[in-house]
């Protein structure tokens, strides 16, 4: 039973609003997605301290999912990670060690990066006993799922608090067919990349090796004390679906498995399909940007991300068979009337690991001097440069500029973009 929704469709429908927000259900300056748009009033509960009907939410995620304590987000994946590393640092301050998901890959001669290997996360374990918590990413943005299980017994032996970003996998550990979720000490899941939250949801898992107030004193910190019960109201539906209804997933599980039996062995696409890689996302290694040009140009489809050497296409609980099938057969038809195949390269494992000359801070908060990248070697950074998407970091600043790195800026795949969301155009601030 969905007590939350109930709470607000009589509230809504029976009160008169002398509160904010300004809007006051008026649809002559709301939507009518926005007749929920209420605040803290008598019955809707307080998401900074649940007692009723958020507690109720909460509740049941801890059920479903499997850990002690759940909190909600309607700040995005975003501020549960900050609320994770600040509580986790705060309970034993030190090194943070954070995987940039580059130079421990395990995968050969594919153009993304892969799982992590929990050897190299010993290793650097037992080398710096002054990191007291690691935080990494899986499933990554191509869908590749690490042992998580091995990583955190090995954390647990370094007395290191593993935070899991698993933003990706809010389908992960509700059935067999998609299998475990994360095992870790918080693990973050955004309910809307593949479930049917809105955006900007989320929610952090905790096993309660952390305390609880501390977890919750940060995420007060970094959300907004006027949360969205419009955002709140989705969460609610996706976490009473999930409880009410263990086989919500079924559809989507069956129409995937056509899907992926469709798309496997066409002629100049290989359809990445291994038992660590997430089945809801589909990889195609490809001239991905000539697929994805074609799929919108001529057949109205827009995919998740495409690349020279690969395309994204996620799916979602919202997926039918018909339309994945529709999909797979515009796929299909292409692949017979166009060469997209590419050769990869082989992988040559550059050396991915950063080596910092200066802190972030006095990089970030010096003037520098903005140079052309072909003289950056050997200089410092003082801007974060990313390869969106997903996000992953070429550069942070304070980090010494390779060779490597500008190659990886100059070739490789996606766009290159700064912090502030501006597009790289051959120069890169340094230290001065």
């Amino acid at each position: 039973m969905d007590i939350f929704n109930q709470e607000l469709n009589r509230i809504t429908s029976t009160t008169l609003p002398m509160h904010m927000p300004g809007g006051k259900r008026n649809l002559q300056f709301v939507g009518e997605e926005f007749k929920r748009d209420i605040t803290e009033v008598n019955g809707t509960d307080n998401l900074q301290n649940p007692e009723s009907i958020i507690k109720d939410i909460e509740q049941k995620a801890s059920s479903i999912y499997g850990y002690k304590d759940v909190f909600l987000s309607v700040n995005g994946s975003t501020g549960l990670i900050l609320s994770a590393l600040h509580a986790a640092y705060r309970n034993r301050p030190g090194k943070i060690l954070v995987a940039l998901n580059c130079h421990i890959s395990e995968i050969s001669n594919m153009p993304f990066m892969g799982v992590i290997n929990p050897n190299e996360v010993e290793k650097i374990l037992h080398m710096d006993p002054e990191i007291t918590a690691f935080i990494m990413t899986s499933p990554t943005y191509e869908g590749y799922i690490s042992d998580t299980k091995t990583i955190h017994s090995i954390c647990k032996k370094y007395s290191v608090t593993l935070i899991v970003d698993e933003a990706h996998g809010a389908h992960l550990g509700l059935d067999d067919y998609f299998g475990e979720g994360a095992t870790s000490d918080i693990v973050i899941k955004s309910l809307h990349k593949t479930l049917h939250a809105p955006t900007q949801t989320g929610i952090l898992l905790s096993n309660g090796k952390l305390d609880r107030t501390l977890i919750k004193h940060y995420i007060n910190i970094f959300q907004s004390t006027s949360p969205s019960y419009v955002l709140m109201s989705g969460i609610s539906r996706v976490i009473n679906d999930l409880y009410d209804n263990r086989t919500i997933l079924t559809d989507w599980e069956n129409a995937l498995d056509k899907l992926i039996a469709r798309l496997d062995n066409l002629r100049g696409i290989k359809l990445i399909n291994t038992p660590n890689k997430d089945k809801s996302k589909i990889v195609l290694i490809c001239n991905g940007e000539k697929l994805a040009q074609i799929l919108e140009e001529q057949y109205n489809i827009l995919v998740e991300a495409s690349f020279p050497t690969h395309l994204i296409a996620m799916t979602g609980i919202g997926d039918t068979e018909e339309t994945l099938m529709r999909f797979a057969e515009k796929v299909e038809s292409i692949s017979k009337e166009y060469d997209l195949s590419i050769t990869l390269k082989e992988n040559t494992r550059r050396n991915f690991e950063p080596k910092f000359v200066k802190t972030i801070k006095e990089s970030v908060l010096c003037d520098g001097q903005l140079l052309p990248v072909s003289t950056c070697v050997g200089k410092v950074c003082c801007d974060y440069l990313y390869s969106y998407p997903p996000g992953i970091p070429v550069l942070i600043p304070g980090e010494e500029i390779t060779i490597d790195r500008i190659s990886s800026l100059v070739s490789g795949n996606g766009r290159i973009i700064f912090h502030s969301g501006e597009e790289f155009k051959g120069q890169i601030r340094c230290f001065s």
